[in-house]
């Protein structure tokens, strides 16, 4: 919030492309640059992992919470070793376990899925400051898709006092993100509630470690 206070980004328009960088304009609101930033999250140390293993109809491991070990692994039934999960996707994780357990089983069948902390998603958060019920992190669903409606929605709603004409978002993106990128790239989008209520414009998805600022209205 001291960040916004001072000035650090530059405000653009509903109509603006932002900067040029790197010799290029790069919107970081345009459709097929936010399917860009939408990356499937890996397993990290900590996690806690609902994994379930069945074969020929019989349960292996019966759905339940695995902590992924320090050292980045697992420990599963009837595998010998802790298998290493750190750095994969869970599709990843099904894959080798579904390998694993081929040894003893015909077609295994394997789900592996985020056990979700409401307050530390796998998939980001978002990050809400300013005049709504409650300021602070919203977690992105599994689908990764949040609206900026739905996660105003979701820190209690704007307050009587919120400027419902100028909700900023606030996007970052890295070269590791974006390859045309040569540099860390802040833009800033203004959106209005009501045209967004009234169908004039679409409810814009929001990307983990967003930021959205709703100031007070000035009577």
């Amino acid at each position: 919030m001291a960040l916004l206070m001072a000035g650090c980004f530059r405000i653009w328009g509903t109509g603006a492309t932002g900067p040029k960088n790197g010799g290029q304009d790069v919107n970081l609101f345009a459709p097929e640059i936010v399917e860009m930033m939408i990356k499937e999250p890996v397993i990290l140390p900590g996690m806690v992992l609902n994994i379930e293993v069945t074969a020929g109809g019989m349960q292996v491991f019966p759905g339940g919470a695995k902590i992924v070990s320090l050292r980045g692994d697992i420990v599963m039934p009837l595998i010998p070793e802790p298998l290493e999960c750190a750095g994969l996707t869970c599709n990843q994780l099904m894959l080798k376990l579904a390998e694993a357990y081929e040894v003893l089983y015909n077609k295994p069948s394997v789900s592996v899925m985020f056990m979700q902390d409401p307050q530390n998603s796998p998939y980001g958060t978002v990050n809400i400051y300013g005049e709504v019920g409650r300021e602070g992190p919203i977690s992105l669903p599994t689908t990764s898709k949040l609206s900026l409606t739905a996660a105003i929605q979701q820190a209690g709603g704007l307050s009587p006092l919120a400027d419902r004409k100028r909700i900023l978002v606030i996007r970052t993106a890295t070269p590791k993100e974006l390859p045309q990128l040569t540099e860390n790239l802040s833009q800033t989008r203004i959106y209005s509630w009501m045209e967004i209520s009234a169908g004039i414009i679409p409810d814009p998805p929001l990307l983990k470690d967003d930021v959205v600022r709703v100031n007070q209205t000035f009577l």
